[in-house]
């Protein structure tokens, strides 16, 4: 059954800039992601192998692009036109993020896609506590929708043993903006993308709700 966003849901979203929500997504959906994960990596070797996954693996593509999720990023960010803009796994299994960034940041400064309007974080494996100001969902299953200029500390011990999905969708006339922590940057290159460059719905599909 699609999840139906309450005022109380959208006022608490605006108001923390973060939505905690249980079982958004079918189990067996969910399932069938986590076998793709199932052997844990070091966070680096996950991090290159699972970026914009959505354009090789048709499971990732059916889960970026489905119309309940789509439709509840739109109604939260009350926004109707919109890019999916990335996806990326990430894996603090068996190390930190610290590979990647030594210093909190958010996951804005991460990506080359300006400005990105609503992320959403789902918890593929592993417990943790709720850490105020940390988007990370507290149970296996659950689904954070926050706003992607949360600052992140990559090496927060509430991190340890677990793994998430994430994606985040971007507004019309979303541009590239080359970030030096961003170690997907030569993908857009590849595709002819420019530093100022508007994503295009080639590479980054538009929906109109």
């Amino acid at each position: 059954m699609p999840h139906i966003l309450t005022s109380e849901m959208r006022r608490h979203f605006h108001e923390t800039g973060a939505l905690e929500v249980e079982d958004f997504f079918p189990k067996k959906i969910l399932s069938e992601i986590r076998q793709t994960v199932a052997d844990p990596l070091p966070f680096i070797e996950r991090y290159h192998k699972g970026h914009d996954l959505f354009r090789t693996q048709e499971l990732f593509r059916r889960f970026d692009m489905r119309k309940d999720l789509v439709q509840f990023v739109s109604e939260l960010s009350q926004t109707h036109i919109m890019h999916l803009a990335c996806d990326q796994l990430f894996d603090f299994r068996l190390t930190d993020g610290s590979a990647l960034l030594n210093s909190p940041s958010s996951f804005s400064d991460l990506f080359s896609l300006y400005p990105l309007l609503v992320a959403v974080l789902v918890c593929l494996e592993g417990e943790g506590e709720s850490v105020k100001g940390q988007p990370f969902p507290s149970k296996v299953g659950n689904t954070t929708f926050f706003y992607p200029d949360t600052t992140v500390d990559w090496k927060h011990p509430s991190l340890k043993g677990r793994s998430f999905f994430f994606l985040a969708y971007a507004p019309k006339g979303a541009t590239v903006r080359f970030s030096p922590t961003d170690p997907h940057s030569a993908q857009l290159k590849r595709m002819d993308y420019q530093e100022g460059s508007p994503i295009e719905s080639r590479t980054h599909p538009l929906f109109r709700l």
